[in-house]
């Protein structure tokens, strides 16, 4: 295959900041790996030294997208034919660093330890990293990449109630 566009749609967990809610779309750039690094002991101390290898959109994407931050009609017009309970406020897409979990997140705390080195985080999920990893491993002509994950929980509290809604918003 030679894709010329890849894309991946799912859900995540969002972080608190950010005025982010249920069915806010969540586009990763760039994916970080927060997990990659060394763990040492430092005076007694176990600490964490990250060495992530982070992997952005391509420039040509990154601009297209950032034309639907904030208010759009395009998420009133997606969300006019969901049929179930809505949140509140109207959507909206965020752009910023996602990073990917080894395993579901139900911890608030943790998600404030990964901020402590991705300050600007807007989420967490499992799979975009690996597929930025294999495209931009793969031979030329690269496809260019983008990964649409809608937000469900926030990694604390975790229930089901908002994965279909998030489900609808990212595809």
């Amino acid at each position: 295959f030679r894709p010329r566009l890849v894309a991946m749609i799912g859900i995540a967990a969002g972080t608190t900041g950010g005025g982010k809610q249920f069915g806010d779309v969540l586009v990763a750039d760039p994916s970080v790996d927060y997990n990659s690094g060394k763990v040492v002991q430092a005076g007694g101390i176990r600490e964490f030294q990250p060495d992530p290898y982070p992997i952005g959109l391509n420039p040509r994407l990154r601009s297209v997208l950032h034309k639907y931050r904030g208010p759009s009609a395009l998420f009133a017009e997606i969300r006019s034919r969901w049929s179930g309970p809505c949140p509140p406020g109207q959507n909206r897409l965020h752009v910023g660093p996602v990073g990917p979990a080894d395993k579901v997140i139900d911890d608030a705390s943790r998600v404030l330890e990964i901020q402590k080195n991705w300050r600007k985080l807007i989420g967490v999920e499992m799979e975009t990293y690996g597929v930025y990893r294999a495209v931009h491993e793969s031979p030329e002509p690269k496809p260019r990449v983008v990964s649409f994950k809608a937000v469900c929980d926030f990694a604390a509290e975790k229930s089901d109630s908002w994965q279909d809604y998030a489900a609808f918003m990212a595809a």
